[in-house]
């Protein structure tokens, strides 16, 4: 029964040892690693730092992307 309750004891302590050299981080400052990951790609492909991917499309793209979707009934340009 004493080591039991030495045991308790010891797991006690370490989890009140551990509680307290916790600090978490301020709000909004955890990131998860997908978040990092998608971070790093947004600033390796953004040339110009808006913060926005822009991609050059020429007329002719433009008007088959259009045809196309008139064709498969999707009117969502």
């Amino acid at each position: 029964m004493k080591l039991v309750s030495l045991l308790f004891l010891c797991l006690g302590l370490a989890v009140t040892a551990a509680e307290a050299k916790y600090n978490p981080p301020a709000e909004g400052k955890v990131r998860s690693r997908s978040q990092e990951i998608a971070a790093y790609q947004m600033r390796e492909f953004d040339e110009d730092g808006d913060g926005v991917l822009t991609v050059e499309v020429s007329e002719e793209e433009r008007a088959v992307f259009i045809r196309k979707m008139r064709d498969e009934g999707n009117y969502f340009y």
